[in-house]
């Protein structure tokens, strides 16, 4: 029989439940790894719910390697074994540096985000924590022979630490990949760090093989007047006004409540980094309620209209800390900088608008845009100005982004996109992948000159994209795996539909 190994964390923990049930329906084996911290040690609602529901199937977790982390925490130096570290960086980080892989954690990354109930961790903090990672996904892979290793998400440190391990023990690593078109996804093997060799393979082996079907599809993308992804409707991707006060006090009360429940522990685990602290998070979470507040307020003046006819490069906002920006674009976590660098690239006459991301409204310091403003030729246009994205980008003379959709949304209308990232869709002809600032006045200088139409490379990454993916509405899918756990229910129809999907995409139908 099969062994089938699901990595969860967190909320992505509950579809796990039910590809579980469907994954045994069809004869496989499955067993269940929880990958994060916080899970392990605090318990929280998403493991302790999956342990209830699935007592049938072996569950592992790290707490374990937490437990010898806190525990060892006085004598971090000596515990530190550099000759095994080296050994990890020559066998398992070929392809990426030991300091690289730990940019896909957000408690490695607190000096490019706002999240401050994080620490700052040590050097010896992290290498230590690193070790104990790679010691336990050695020892997981050495005693069980799975068959395939199955994931909803890229992020975090765990993740890419397996991911490194797997590959050199030859077990496939597949978790989901999304498309930016029509809510479909792919499998991934890289954890999304690069476009994977089945799909590049693919593109270049039907390159003169397309259908007049999908250039009708780019067709009527370019004619829709709403061309925001679906999905995005079921998040706070799309928002662009504020809550009623009710709503906000009540996602507050909420937030409050799970984060003191989390007290006890941070003093029981002796104040550990690897765990939130949840005094700094009330305050976090109080000061994003007032910030957020204030910036949907009318007399909220650091975010300005667009100037009519002006001629721009747009800049939109991405979700921080995620795995666009850490796993995705690994040197480029810091958006500040990134900004500068445009900044200082653009051609006379020319102006960058910053648009903030809707998830992320109230999360940053007012201060961030405050500095951005400091730069003459960069505006921080109101979010609410344009209820979709395409007429931020068809107004734009072109649009760079990390690896955020807006590149490929820009490169479906036609409108030329720079993107440092990594991406299935960096392969679209208009959308330019850059590496240096350094290549940012010359790219941006040739936004001005005449396009090329992109209909026939843009009809195959449609063609590849409907070859292999399946649609997978994730947010929904989240959302509501989590109220049938929450309420002890079953599988519904509408749902099947969806975790069959997924099980098409691990390839395991």
């Amino acid at each position: 029989m099969k062994k089938i190994l699901l990595v969860c964390k967190e909320t992505y923990s509950y579809p796990m439940n039910f590809v579980k049930e469907e994954l045994t329906s069809l004869g496989y084996e499955v067993e269940a790894l929880f990958i994060h911290s916080s899970e392990a040690l605090s318990e929280d609602d998403t493991y302790v719910k999956f342990v209830e529901r699935n007592n049938d199937i072996k569950i592992h977790s790290i707490q374990n390697i937490c437990l010898e982390y806190i525990n060892g925490r006085n004598n971090l130096d000596e515990l530190i074994d550099y000759e095994y570290l080296e050994y990890v960086e020559s066998t398992y980080c070929a392809e990426i540096p030991l300091s690289l892989l730990q940019i896909s954690s957000q408690l490695f990354t607190t000096p490019y985000h706002y999240r401050f109930y994080f620490r700052h961790m040590s050097e010896s903090e992290k290498l230590y924590w690193v070790q104990l990672l790679f010691k336990y996904c050695e020892n997981l892979l050495k005693s069980t022979k799975f068959y395939k290793i199955c994931d909803l998400d890229i992020a975090e440190i765990g993740r890419s630490i397996l991911l490194q391990v797997s590959q050199k023990m030859c077990v496939p690593y597949v978790s989901l990949e999304f498309s930016r078109y029509e809510s479909i996804v792919l499998p991934t093997y890289t954890l999304g760090r690069k476009t994977d060799e089945y799909f590049v393979d693919f593109c270049n082996e039907h390159k003169n093989q397309v259908e007049d079907t999908y250039i009708k599809e780019v067709d009527k993308y370019r004619s829709k007047q709403v061309i925001m992804n679906a999905d995005y409707k079921h998040n706070q991707t799309s928002k662009i006004s504020g809550n009623p006060l009710k709503k906000d006090l009540s996602r507050l009360a909420h937030s409050f409540k799970y984060i003191v429940k989390t007290i006890p522990d941070w003093f029981k685990y002796h104040r550990t980094p690897i765990l939130a602290n949840p005094f700094k998070a009330l305050c976090f979470f109080f000061l994003w309620f007032l910030r957020e507040r204030l910036i949907f307020n009318k007399f909220f003046s650091l975010f300005e209209k667009p100037v009519l006819g002006e001629k721009y490069v747009y800049f939109p906002l991405h979700l921080i800390p995620e795995s666009t920006t850490l796993n995705k674009s690994p040197f480029y976590p810091n958006e500040l900088s990134v900004i500068e660098a445009i900044s200082k690239s653009l051609p006379l006459g020319c102006k960058l608008y910053v648009k903030e991301h809707g998830a992320m409204v109230g999360e940053r310091p007012l201060s961030f845009y405050k500095k951005i403003k400091t730069l003459s030729n960069v505006r921080v246009v109101d979010i609410a100005f344009y209820n979709d994205p395409k007429p931020w980008i068809t107004n734009s003379l072109g649009v760079i982004t990390l690896s955020g959709t807006a590149a490929f949304e820009a490169a479906m209308l036609n409108v030329p996109a720079i993107m440092f990232g990594s991406t299935f869709f960096e392969r679209i002809e208009g959308i330019t992948k850059i590496d240096s600032f350094q290549q940012l006045p010359e790219v941006i200088s040739s936004f001005s000159t005449p396009k090329k139409d992109n209909k026939i490379s843009l009809a195959l990454y449609l063609k590849a994209i409907d070859h292999f993916g399946e649609k997978v509405q994730i947010t929904w899918l989240i959302k509501e795996s989590e109220r049938l756990v929450n309420e002890r229910k079953s599988i519904n129809k509408k749902l099947r539909a969806e975790v069959t999907n997924i099980i098409k995409i691990f390839g395991l139908n």
